[in-house]
């Protein structure tokens, strides 16, 4: 009796020791077996965001300077801004120039005084009369001396040109063009001058003759110069007081303010032809990943980000790569108007998509560097002691890109687990356990 209780507590204590074997090996295997989460590959469409910054700009653009016949002028009134969408006809700026009241007498005390003086050369010379002859010698020498005039205007306007160069665009190449044209019209009509005034001038006339005919003529020169000077400047004054828009288009930029002045040698203003849009500008020369027409875009940043399309890409006047987005409604209503847009950097995010699907992965669970990458495939095995256990394998894999947490591989890998976010590193063949699910 004695010695069946002794066996009974003999297994007892066996059963128990082999109880707290397989405790205490579970225990050791757990600390030091290393631990993973599990993940698998997916396939599908890689899409990954560009972020980039637009401006405001637009198409089809001029500068429209306002001639100021060398007058220096004041802006009484700016009626539009950038941004603006006007007609033709719209009154856009009123301008006057500066002292315009003292200028005008001025022009009208050289009127009257010319005036006087003809009437006065008039009074001088009432009892002289020329005859038929002496008529047409002044007259001949009058269309002469006009035509000595044209001709070396028409030749200077070709000299500079010339000075342009012969090689030039096509738009240098017709102005030329026409230079020489008018330039040989001019010199014709000289020749024919010169000969007319030769055909009536051999038989000469009195010097008296001739000196009450140049002074005459003086006259009434002074008097017609002056005569036109004061219409010049009235009419300036009212084209300056109403600028308005030649055609429909948009406002691009406005170069004065209310009460400043201007010369009328640089732009007042530019604005688009009738055709011209308002279009957001990114700069997309730096970027690896080909953008291209077509690609969408979401213009704006968070909830009042405005979905569109890549209208064009191009090269702009600073030679680099541009995509071209065209300024939607919904996008000056969510970001801001035109004239808002053209002062801020617009926050432009492009959405590009593989065309084709290929197999996606979580960058975390990639290893190695540049084109040494691989993963660890799980793969699992039975044993008498331990039952099933998990272990690595490395496995080779091509990154065709990566972006956003996400890796585009070119291997497929659907059916196989994968090893990742381990707590210490792996080695080949090594057993691993995963992470205590919380």
């Amino acid at each position: 009796m004695k010695t069946r209780k002794i066996a009974i507590r003999g297994l007892i204590i066996l059963f128990a020791a082999a109880a707290l074997c397989m405790y205490f090996s579970g225990t050791v295997r757990s600390i030091v077996t290393p631990k993973v989460r599990i993940t698998t590959a997916r396939n599908g469409k890689f899409t990954q965001r560009v972020e980039l910054t637009g401006k405001l700009v637009y198409s089809d653009t001029e500068e429209i300077t306002v001639q100021a016949e060398g007058q220096e002028t004041q802006t009484l009134q700016v009626y539009v801004r950038a941004g603006d969408r006007v007609k033709e006809g719209d009154l856009l700026f009123s301008l006057a120039v500066q002292n315009e009241a003292e200028r005008e007498k001025e022009l009208r005390a050289a009127l009257t005084q010319a005036l006087d003086a003809k009437v006065e050369f008039e009074r001088a010379n009432s009892g002289v009369r020329l005859t038929a002859r002496e008529e047409a010698y002044a007259e001949a020498f009058s269309a002469m001396r006009q035509a000595v005039r044209d001709e070396a205007e028409a030749r200077m306007t070709l000299d500079a040109l010339l000075r342009t160069g012969e090689n030039g665009d096509a738009e240098t190449q017709e102005k030329l063009k026409e230079a020489r044209a008018d330039w040989q019209k001019t010199a014709d009509a000289l020749e024919a001058e010169k000969a007319a005034f030769e055909k009536v001038s051999r038989y000469g006339i009195d010097d008296t003759i001739w000196n009450y005919i140049r002074e005459r003529d003086s006259a009434e020169e002074k008097l017609s110069d002056a005569q036109k000077a004061l219409s010049d400047f009235s009419l300036l004054g009212q084209r300056l007081s109403e600028i308005r828009a030649p055609h429909a288009g948009y406002i691009v930029s406005v170069s004065v303010k209310t009460g400043e002045s201007y010369d009328g040698k640089s732009a007042l203003y530019a604005m688009t032809g009738e055709d011209g849009e308002p279009l957001i500008e990114a700069d997309i020369s730096g970027e690896k990943r080909k953008i291209a027409k077509g690609d969408t875009v979401y213009v704006g940043s968070g909830d009042s980000a405005v979905k569109a399309k890549i209208q064009k890409t191009g090269y702009n006047r600073d030679t680099k790569l541009c995509a071209y987005i065209a300024v939607s409604k919904d996008m000056t209503g969510a970001v801001g108007s035109l004239w808002q847009l053209s002062s801020m950097e617009i926050p432009v995010q492009v959405n590009l998509q593989s065309a084709n699907p290929v197999t996606l992965l979580p960058v975390s669970a990639l290893h190695g560097s540049g084109d040494q990458r691989y993963v660890y495939v799980i793969e699992t095995e039975d044993t008498a002691l331990n039952g099933t256990v998990m272990k690595v394998r490395k496995m080779d894999v091509t990154v065709l890109d990566e972006a956003d947490g996400v890796a585009a591989l070119q291997e497929e890998l659907g059916r196989y687990q994968l090893a990742y976010m381990e707590d210490r590193e792996l080695t080949e063949g090594g057993t691993v356990m995963e992470y205590p699910k919380q």
